[in-house]
């Protein structure tokens, strides 16, 4: 058992991984297994020091916890009408697993169906004057698009629901208009594991 004492305080962590473990007798066997050559590890280096390695553990689960878990944002750092979603506290950033899950990577382009509307939004008619919605919440640069169900009767006034975490009421939004897509696909009409959400009236 290694205990490490970061900045917020004492973390206790299990046994060290076998990579980890090897890592303290042979330092090029971790590199070889975690691909320490490229992507945002590259710039650590395995050493036979106990404590490096557990340091070198430690970077890891943390680096895991930005690029594949779910990123809560609070609503002051988006750009959410005070009127959507009005008790919402801030938004749930789909992580690399939920996004992985819902059927995209990076290298999978626009899903078939999705066509522009106008700059930042796009739409998939899905029957029943239902359509499928992505918007850029923000400026052209934002990498927050929204995940939306748009309810279009004709002659009266559409109206919006938000794909929203079923626990917090965050909605859920993904990092590109691609993931957007995918995972308004995965969850209509209801949300599929490992999405924890729901359908929310957002205005």
């Amino acid at each position: 058992m290694i205990a490490i004492t970061p900045a917020s305080g004492p973390v206790r962590l299990g046994p060290l991984p076998m990579a980890a473990r090897s890592a303290a007798r042979w330092p090029w066997t971790a590199n070889k297994l975690l691909n320490l050559d490229r992507g945002p590890l590259r710039k650590i280096k395995v050493t036979t020091n106990t404590a490096r390695v557990a340091s070198f553990y430690s970077a890891v689960a943390r680096t895991s916890a930005v690029f594949v878990q779910p990123a809560l944002v609070d609503r002051n750092l988006t750009a959410l009408p005070s009127d959507y979603l009005p008790y919402a506290p801030g938004v749930v950033i789909a992580g690399k697993d939920m996004l992985r899950a819902a059927g995209h990577t990076s290298h999978r382009r626009r899903p078939h169906g999705w066509t522009p509307l106008r700059a930042g939004v796009f739409r998939k008619p899905i029957g029943n004057q239902l359509l499928l919605q992505v918007r850029q919440c923000g400026n052209a640069r934002s990498d927050h698009w929204t995940i939306e169900v748009v309810h279009d009767p004709g002659l009266s006034q559409e109206w919006v629901e938000a794909l929203v975490c079923a626990f917090s009421g965050r909605p859920i939004w993904a990092p590109t208009y691609q993931g957007a897509m995918r995972m308004a696909e995965h969850c209509h009409p209801l949300p599929r594991p490992p999405v924890a959400g729901c359908w929310a009236k957002a205005r």
